[in-house]
């Protein structure tokens, strides 16, 4: 016949390696199906023992307890099961619970068993008892002295056990959380990234903002002071033009020192117009130096933005990185899910199986 580690591992399925606690399962499920067995079938199982007045029955399931009358041929006679708050009145005549050498009594406590009367004999008490405290290894494939027929119980009761282990294991997959603790890294790592991201975006807004804000007041004010200064230098032309019309029509009068009057102020107003023009000059080379500026500024936030492109592409990178490890855990965790369905079906199935064994082995079915 298979070890009983094949046939729990044939009902429950894959392989264990704790076979420690398989032992512990098997034998709490000896233990607990000789609570249950009827006395015909303990009777078939059981061993005796001699002794003296009182004996250690701890791991023993009691059966019968036995006295020899020496009044009586030294006959074995049956011992009355007493509870330890009759030890006083098992002694005194005056009471039903005395005992005598024709009907013998017994009492268990702290585990000893004492015969009343006392013995005159030695060994002239006898007990009759089932081993409880039974030990069943995984590599056996018989248990000693238990009923053959409720072996298969001792296998359902433990195979509900192992189902539950295999469960319990699911439950605490490493990978699992391995995966999930590695996804949850890569996670973090985002938010220090994005962080990143928006320290450049906000630089180069910065940068972005501060040119225009000294460009749009510089150069605001250097195209007013050039549209006043081409005012001015229209208005000196003008009256330059004026001026030397006149000298013109005072030269063909004749009047020479009139003429030269109306040059001499066209010529002033025509250096009014040349240092207005200068002055829009020096407004102009201002507006081009702002532009640099905006250029230089602009480099200087292009970078930042390329920075946070960068990081972006990191970003990318660690999703991606995430995402991996999660699906990795969607697909550990879809198979463990169809495992635990079916250990879960399994135990049902065991369970009643063993519920089923209980109440034949009782006799009740």
């Amino acid at each position: 016949m298979a070890t009983f580690q094949v046939q729990l591992e044939d009902l429950a399925g894959g392989s264990s390696v704790d076979t420690a606690a398989m032992s512990d399962w098997l034998t709490a499920g000896a233990r607990t199906v000789l609570d249950v067995l009827s006395p015909t079938k303990l009777q078939r199982i059981a061993s005796n023992t001699n002794f003296t007045d009182s004996l250690d029955v701890e791991g023993k399931k009691i059966l019968a307890v036995t006295r020899k009358d020496a009044n009586n041929s030294n006959r074995y006679m049956p011992c009355r099961g007493l509870t330890p708050n009759s030890m006083g009145k098992v002694l005194d005549s005056n009471y039903m619970e005395y005992a005598s050498t024709s009907d013998p009594a017994y009492i268990v406590h702290n585990d000893v068993l004492n015969t009343y009367p006392q013995s005159v004999a030695s060994n002239d008490s006898r007990v009759v008892y089932v081993n409880s405290g039974i030990t069943v290894a995984f590599g056996d494939s018989a248990i000693a002295n238990f009923p053959d027929e409720a072996e298969s119980a001792v296998v359902s009761y433990a195979s509900r056990n192992y189902l539950q282990r295999l469960m319990t294991n699911l439950i605490s997959n490493t990978d699992i959380t391995t995966a999930l603790d590695a996804a949850n890294t890569e996670l973090d790592e985002t938010l220090l990234v994005c962080d990143a991201i928006n320290t450049n975006v906000d630089s180069a807004v910065a940068e972005i903002l501060e040119t225009v804000t000294t460009v749009d007041t510089a150069v605001d004010t250097a195209l007013s002071a050039m549209t006043t200064a081409a005012g001015r230098i229209n208005t000196a032309v003008g009256l330059a033009n004026t001026q030397l019309d006149s000298a013109v029509t005072a030269n063909a009068a004749e009047d020479i020192e009139l003429a030269s009057s109306h040059v001499n102020a066209g010529s002033g107003f025509i250096g009014e117009a040349t240092a207005s023009a200068s002055e829009l000059s020096s407004y102009g080379v201002e507006v081009q130096q702002r532009l640099a500026q905006v250029g230089a500024q602009g480099q200087v936030a292009a970078r930042y933005i390329s920075a946070a492109q960068g990081f972006a592409t990191e970003l990318q990178s660690k999703i991606g990185i995430a995402s991996g490890y999660l699906q990795e855990m969607q697909g550990r965790l879809a198979v463990d899910t169809t495992k635990y369905s079916w250990y879960e079906k399994q135990y049902q199935m065991a369970d009643a199986r063993y519920k089923e064994q209980i109440e034949i082995l009782k006799g009740t079915l």
